[in-house]
């Protein structure tokens, strides 16, 4: 079976798509489990600080999550660190998936140009009777 050449661009344009979608969403998942980690690390953090102010009327509680800490500026140490991760994330979220469409897009330009050019072709030749 041969392959013309359109296709192969648009076969190896899906490959390249996979592989880039699949490579992105490790790379998130592992920044989620990072941002998890930290999150239990400041909860850590918390459970020691508040057991220093035990057996006093002080409630003590520190915010460990990501989306209620992005909207305090003031974060510093392990709070500044879970705002950063989770911005990082935000931002990152989005690229594998717009890059792999913009590769298909690309690698099926070629496969469909020469697709519309053979049915033209071949509604040419039955118009002319050949």
């Amino acid at each position: 079976m041969k392959i013309d050449s359109p296709a192969k661009i648009f076969i190896i344009g899906i490959a390249f798509a996979i592989i880039i979608t699949a490579s992105g969403l490790f790379y998130i998942n592992k920044l989620n489990s990072n941002l998890r980690q930290l999150e239990t690390e400041c909860s850590a953090q918390d459970d020691h600080a508040a057991s220093k102010w035990e057996g006093k009327d002080i409630k003590w509680e520190t915010v460990c999550d990501a989306e209620t800490l992005k909207a305090i500026n003031s974060n510093t140490g392990i709070q500044a660190r879970i705002v950063t991760l989770y911005n990082e994330i935000q931002t990152i979220k989005q690229w594998p998936i717009t890059v792999s469409a913009t590769i298909l897009l690309f690698s099926f330009i070629p496969w469909a140009w020469y697709f519309i050019l053979k049915r033209i072709k071949e509604l040419r030749e039955a118009i002319l009777g050949k």
